[in-house]
């Protein structure tokens, strides 16, 4: 495995697709990678895994719920800061959708990637979050039963988060993604292979459980 931050992704993807198309090196990409024009220099080999996100503050943030957040927000026009791990990121893009739909200015501050945004999160160097997303997996159009099933798997009973949509914007949800993608001359025969190896690990009971 080879990290290649920066760019959102761009810089790890722009490496991969330039490689040899041998099936040897491939790409773990997340949604923002994924642009108009990413897609055609890539054949998608299998989703990975659905990340939900969380939104996270620092405790000195006069917020503990969305609805809160947004009037300090609005209250605040263009005081509150939020992370991402770059511009066009899910991250940003998830914290923008917010930014419209709940009709809020914040600034973005973009970083190389989560690592240092939570690092300053921490830190409190900016206000809000990295992560601005609904808590609920999308699937199915994201019911509410399967929001509350991923939060019992992710968080336990007794930690009773709220999605974002029930919590104070109703009708708001954003998911992040990983997958693994080879360069887009890579044989079909290789990919339908990789997508074959891939899934059959991804449906093992302790990987699930992992």
């Amino acid at each position: 495995m080879e990290n290649k931050p920066g760019a959102s992704g761009h810089i790890g993807a722009d490496f991969v697709a330039q490689s040899p198309a041998d099936g040897y090196l491939l790409l773990m990409s997340s949604t923002a990678s994924l642009t108009e024009k990413n897609v055609a220099r890539f054949a998608p080999v299998s989703l990975v895994s659905a990340s939900a996100y969380i939104v996270t503050a620092h405790p000195r943030v006069a917020a503990a719920n969305i609805r809160e957040l947004i009037a300090l927000a609005r209250a605040n026009p263009a005081k509150l800061s939020f992370g991402s791990s770059g511009v066009g990121a899910a991250s940003h893009l998830s914290a923008e959708l917010f930014k419209s739909m709940a009709q809020v200015d914040m600034l973005h501050v973009p970083y190389k990637g989560t690592g240092q945004a939570l690092t300053d999160l921490l830190a409190d160097r900016w206000i809000s979050c990295s992560r601005l997303a609904d808590r609920a997996v999308a699937r199915e159009g994201g019911q509410a039963e399967g929001a509350r099933r991923h939060r019992r798997e992710a968080l336990g009973d007794s930690a009773r988060v709220p999605t974002v949509a029930e919590s104070g914007l109703p009708g708001y949800q954003a998911v992040g993604w990983f997958g693994l993608l080879a360069p887009a001359a890579t044989p079909r025969s290789i990919v339908t292979q990789l997508s074959a190896d891939v899934n059959s690990v991804l449906a093992q009971s302790e990987v699930r459980a992992k």
